[in-house]
């Protein structure tokens, strides 16, 4: 339904020029205060509670880098809000149209939006906005970046009592926790959403296209800086306690600069120093410390098995324990595909066929490659299909 028509004045104040956009849950238009001849952005959507919470969050917000709500209304039929219209073009049209960015311009608005997650993060109820992505990021024409649709934003306490819910996500640009609710979303969500987007603005690569990796930038563009590489690749660790705990300490080291190019130089050259002097000692220590690191090895693999054949057993018995023991098996040897294979098939016996679709495409899949050789996942893959089939 088309909420408004060319010409219409609503709330007794702004007539309607255009419609610049129809989405899921609204429709933006172009409108011109009749008062002053001022330009605004009309959003209109259905009154229910997501957009509710939408304006509630929108209009609670003052910031430069954010659209500002200059007034609401919520009528029986439509709610109304009236924000700031922002000239320019989304990152994604840009990058759709060919666009090539420099680090430096890059840089620039990777700090710019850093600071507007400072900003959300830092109140006193931190709000993740959880859907970062060019879409959501407007290029204005003086080059500066604002971050727009909050329609899936909300509010968590800052001591955890209420993580943000798994809910709606754009793939390629969710973070893994997003996909499979073990910990729900905080502010580390939205570093890792950052990191893919700026990851994709320095290496043309679509995270939403195969193959679903992010290789270090330098790898594909070699011009790009070691300090911009490692931050994205530090935005970017699938586990949450691994990636940057806060938009403050990547502010910190975007703004480092050379300081950080030092200490990842220095970083190098004692690792090297390092793995030398490991050499060094193996060579000396040799076959006492090659069976001493078999044994552990192999202890490590039992354990492993023994872990996988525990689950299989408590997932038999339905006691409940079978999850958080592959849990366990992952983080022994989280470079093994069997534990995640056995966590997708745990999923479809429960009967949680979405969540093991999902995991299987994302955590499974894009980690180890396509796995088509493997039996377990095409049988996987062949119930589900079956269960799509039979349900149509």
């Amino acid at each position: 339904m088309q909420y408004f028509q060319n010409g219409d004045v609503i709330l007794d104040r702004y007539r309607i020029e255009s419609l610049l956009g129809r989405g899921g849950i609204g429709e933006v238009y172009l409108g011109t205060d009749i008062n002053d001849g001022s330009v605004w952005a009309v959003k209109a959507a259905k009154p229910i509670a997501s957009n509710f919470n939408e304006i509630r969050i929108h209009s609670s917000l003052h910031h430069p880098g954010i659209p500002q709500v200059r007034e609401t209304y919520r009528g029986p039929d439509v709610l109304i809000c009236v924000m700031e219209y922002i000239r320019g073009s989304t990152l994604k049209q840009l990058l759709e149209d060919g666009a090539v960015f420099d680090e430096r311009t890059v840089r620039k608005w990777f700090i710019s939006i850093i600071r507007v997650l400072m900003y959300l993060h830092g109140r006193q109820k931190p709000i993740v906005f959880r859907d970062i992505k060019p879409s959501n990021l407007m290029i204005t024409p003086s080059g500066d970046v604002k971050l727009i649709d909050f329609g899936i934003a909300e509010e968590y306490d800052r001591d955890h009592t209420r993580e943000v819910t798994v809910g709606a996500l754009t793939e390629g640009y969710a973070a893994p926790e997003q996909y499979s609710g073990k910990y729900g979303a905080d502010v580390r969500t939205d570093i890792y959403a950052l990191g893919a987007t700026v990851h994709y603005l320095m290496t043309g690569k679509d995270p939403q296209k195969p193959p679903f990796e992010f290789k270090p930038i330098r790898s594909i563009n070699p011009g790009s800086s070691a300090s911009l590489e490692y931050i994205i690749q530090k935005c970017l660790q699938p586990e949450p306690q691994n990636r940057y705990q806060s938009a403050d300490e990547v502010y910190a080291d975007l703004i480092s600069g050379e300081v950080l190019e030092n200490r990842i130089s220095k970083d190098r050259r004692s690792k090297m120093i390092k793995a030398l002097l490991i050499l060094i000692t193996l060579m000396i220590i040799g076959t006492a410390a090659y069976l001493g690191t078999y044994r552990r090895q192999e202890k490590e693999r039992d354990l492993y098995e023994k872990m996988l054949s525990d689950a299989a057993q408590s997932a038999a018995a339905d006691d409940g324990n079978a999850e958080e023991l592959l849990q366990q098996a992952i983080e022994l040897e989280p470079d093994r595909e069997d534990a995640y294979i056995s966590m997708a098939e745990l999923y479809f016996e429960q009967g949680r066929y979405e969540l093991c679709s999902q995991y299987l495409e994302y955590t499974v899949k894009a980690r180890f490659g396509g796995l088509s050789d493997n039996v377990r996942v095409q049988q996987l893959n062949d119930k589900l299909r079956n269960r799509e089939e039979i349900k149509e």
